[in-house]
């Protein structure tokens, strides 16, 4: 199964407990206008910090989950590594989750 997938049915388990779900997108990326098949006004637009996890889980008890999401053969690079560290310093939640169930854990214990 696709990371995106994977995403997206972590979103779909963390609605279940009345979460907020939000996407992070990191690193660099460009957005324009399709004409004709061809992307015109491009624009360079600038996400979150590399190593800033996929999702961002706003739970109703105001806990807020960070969330990577990975396969089940996918490895944390070493910025995401860095981010977890620093996220768990401040106490907030960091999870490494590879199915909904992983998440479900943890909103079944916050």
């Amino acid at each position: 199964m696709k990371e995106s997938n994977i995403s997206k049915l972590i979103e779909i388990e963390a609605s279940k407990y009345g979460c907020i779900t939000l996407r992070l997108n990191s690193g660099k990326f460009y957005q324009g206008t399709l004409q004709n098949a061809t992307l015109t006004n491009l624009r360079h637009i600038k996400g979150c910090p590399e190593g800033t996890s996929d999702l961002l889980i706003i739970v109703p008890n105001g806990k807020i989950i960070f969330c990577e999401t990975k396969t089940t053969t996918g490895k944390q690079r070493e910025s995401q590594k860095i981010f977890q560290l620093a996220i768990e310093k401040l106490g907030h939640i960091y999870i490494l989750a590879r199915c909904p169930e992983d998440i479900r854990k943890v909103l079944t214990n916050v």
